[in-house]
């Protein structure tokens, strides 16, 4: 009021007249304003963290906060603080000084000084410590990984002395804080060891909070240390009264992660979640009965109601599905369908947590899906499917997974339900969700096999009009292999079909109409197909000649499978012994064995390399007609040219021996075998292998000893000791 009345006062009075000023200051440079100079910045403004002033009175609490102090300085220093009265000395201290003073000891590696400090603060009386101060000084002593004193004995040992002066509740106090700094700087081995101390005060100590250990887990997992996240749970678990519910389900999930990553078996976690789920769902209490009500009633304090339990469960159903343990998959989902069971016989309040039924999303059902395929359990995936149906969550993901179950399993009655569901919901959905191209291809994949050559043929007539599905070459292939017993009228529309979208057909497309074509012995489309197929650039490989070959078999074209395995060695496309088997099937069948080994001719007169599987399928193919001699005649060919004939194939020739002119010829034929090096096929497996199997002398001895040539009995031993068998065999 009075400061009010002085301004009202001061606006009655007139303006003064303007001073005269100095000349020197009229000038148009001292009037302009001056800008003002900024102090001189503190020695220690660049440091980022200055030392802090600490309030200190007591010369010898000077001593041990001094840097330069020595050892016997610090601990005379602590012995006469020790003898004063403690409430004048922290009265006069800032409580962060003794803290700085451990950081000077330990920095100099004064382990004495050290341990007097810790000893000093160690005997203040329960009203003058707190447990901020200890969290400070065992969060300072633990950093020091180099000093003596961060041993896990003798930090062990400082929190025994604790508890007996102060009690467990403190020691419960200070290690929270301590345990969250350690995670923070990634000293996860010093903050497991302080939660393990911690559960080894006893159940009647009071626990740590829940989120002190679910943060521990939590950011162990997401620096990447799965192992000892799971491997810290198995000691966790492993104290009989931590209570379950002290462990979050969030960390829950960071152990299931975990495991998935370290591939370890989640059959424990599992097993503690499933009782964690009953105990939270039912409002079961887990703790051990010797617990007092007292100490059970500080267990439960600050427990959070259970929420969103369909991410653990998502996340324990996954991490069983990626480690391989499909029945620990299943066992989760039986459990969520028994709690949510239970939850509707149950009349209680629909908003309780407890009792609000577990969601099932499709990403589990997908992998419960997952885990029933691998169980080879059909009924079940089709119960599960038909669950995942009726809760409207199903998508491309769920109705993938089962056209791909049908489609190797070959289930063609289920394929039609679940594409019947598929079309429904594409129908409800309103253009929203449909079917993938790849999820086509599996079903038409499925009837073509299956040999339901309508239903893939309706399929593809739905998908061709969709015009928001592109197919593709897997499309093309499954296609045409649904048209095998079409005709090639239609097969060549289809193509058509497919040209007009730009997509032309592949070496695996080619290769199945070709198929088609040997399939009925169409010479001249085959060839169409195969310089249709060099005109586009693709190369053919073994599947593609091993096709035409059979075709021209068919029709007893040796000269064009001649030039078949001419061009395969010029274009360096190696043969096997399936190719040949199908061009002696194709010939032997068309004409009979001459043609077979007029091709053994005229690949010599071609000067074309005779491939050894051509000598293995004439051999089979000699043997099956009983052409003895002149088999045994290609069987020394081939010994010649560097192949070796095998054991079983002389055993078979030896058994369709049936006249003396055979035995006569089989057996000059095997003792020319015998003579010189084998060659280097035969001998590929090891070093010294006998030329043939014991099994095989076995059988010259009894075919001998059938036709009465009991005298060449011994020159047969003879050969089979040579080559390494002590034969006694009596026919």
């Amino acid at each position: 009021m009075q400061q009010h009345v002085q301004r009202s006062v001061w606006r009655l009075l007139p303006p003064l007249p303007p001073l005269p000023l100095p000349a020197r200051l009229l000038s148009s440079r001292a009037a302009q304003p001056r800008r003002l100079r900024h102090p001189t910045p503190p020695a220690n403004a660049h440091k980022k963290n200055p030392a802090p002033r600490l309030r200190v009175a007591d010369q010898h609490v000077a001593a041990l906060v001094a840097r330069r102090s020595s050892s016997s300085s610090v601990v005379a220093a602590c012995r006469a603080l020790a003898a004063k009265e403690q409430v004048g000395v922290l009265a006069a201290t800032d409580m962060q000084a003794w803290n700085v003073a451990l950081q000077h000891r330990l920095a100099q590696d004064d382990v004495a000084g050290a341990r007097a400090l810790l000893a000093l603060v160690g005997s203040f009386d329960a009203a003058n410590t707190s447990a901020q101060l200890w969290a400070d000084l065992l969060f300072t002593l633990l950093r020091q990984h180099q000093s003596a004193l961060s041993d896990g004995n003798e930090v062990k040992r400082l929190l025994d002395a604790l508890r007996d002066a102060h009690g467990a509740d403190f020691i419960a106090h200070t290690l929270a804080s301590v345990v969250n700094g350690c995670a923070k700087l990634a000293m996860f081995d010093q903050a497991r060891f302080l939660v393990l101390y911690s559960l080894a005060l006893g159940a009647d100590a009071l626990p740590l909070p829940p989120r002190v250990v679910g943060n521990l887990v939590s950011v162990m997992a997401a620096k990447r240390r799965h192992a000892d996240v799971v491997a810290f749970t198995t000691d966790l678990f492993a104290y009989a009264h931590f209570g379950l519910a002290d462990f979050p389900q969030q960390s829950f999930i960071a152990l299931f992660q975990s495991c998935a990553r370290a591939r370890e078996s989640p059959a424990r976690a599992v097993a503690h979640f499933l009782q964690w789920v009953r105990a939270q769902t039912r409002g079961s209490s887990d703790a051990p009965a010797s617990s007092s009500s007292s100490s059970q009633r500080r267990r439960t304090e600050g427990r959070e109601p259970p929420h969103a339990l369909e991410r653990v469960f998502g996340a324990a159903i996954q991490c069983c599905v990626e480690t391989e343990q499909p029945r620990l998959a299943l066992r989760c989902y039986d459990a969520i369908r028994s709690t949510n069971d239970s939850n509707d016989t149950n009349d209680s309040d629909p908003n309780d947590s407890k009792r609000r039924p577990i969601p099932i999303d499709e990403n589990i059902y997908v992998n419960v899906l997952k885990a029933c395929a691998a169980t080879a359990d059909a009924a079940l995936f089709k119960d599960v499917y038909r669950a995942m149906m009726r809760d409207g969550v199903a998508r491309g993901p769920g109705v993938g997974s089962a056209i791909r179950f049908c489609a190797l399993a070959g289930d063609v009655a289920f394929l039609e339900e679940v594409l019947d569901d598929a079309f429904a919901l594409e129908d409800a959905l309103q253009g929203a969700w449909m079917l993938a191209v790849e999820q086509y291809n599996d079903a038409l994949g499925c009837f073509a096999r299956a040999r339901r050559f309508e239903l893939g043929k309706d399929l593809f007539a739905r998908m061709a009009q969709n015009p928001f599905v592109a197919p593709d070459r897997v499309t093309m292939l499954e296609v045409v292999e649904n048209h095998r017993d079409a005709p090639f009228a239609d097969v060549f529309e289809l193509m058509e079909f497919f040209l007009e979208r730009g997509l032309g057909p592949d070496l695996k497309v080619f290769t199945s109409l070709l198929a088609m074509c040997a399939r009925r012995r169409l010479v001249g489309d085959a060839v169409a197909l195969v310089d249709a197929m060099r005109a586009q650039g693709i190369a053919p490989d073994l599947k593609t000649y091993t096709v035409v070959a059979f075709v021209h078999g068919t029709h007893a074209d040796v000269g064009r499978i001649v030039d078949i395995l001419a061009t395969m060695a010029a274009t360096r496309v190696a043969t096997d012994d399936l190719f040949f088997e199908y061009v002696m099937n194709a010939l032997y069948g068309a004409s009979g064995i001459d043609v077979c080994f007029q091709l053994l001719r005229e690949l010599r007169a071609a000067n074309v390399p005779v491939p050894g599987g051509l000598y293995n399928a004439l051999v089979d193919v000699g043997t099956r007609a009983g052409l003895v001699e002149r088999t045994l005649h290609v069987a020394y060919n081939m010994e010649c040219d560097g192949f070796a004939l095998s054991s079983p194939r002389m055993r078979a020739l030896i058994t369709r021996c049936g006249s003396t002119a055979e035995m006569t010829e089989l057996l000059r034929t095997f003792e020319l075998l015998h003579q010189g090096a084998p060659p280097p096929a035969a001998d590929a497996a090891a070093e010294g292998e006998p030329r043939f199997d014991a099994d095989v002398y076995e059988d010259v001895i009894d075919l001998l000893a059938r036709f009465n040539k009991r005298d060449v009995i011994p020159k047969i031993r003879k050969l089979a000791e040579d080559a390494g068998h002590d034969v006694e065999h009596e026919p």
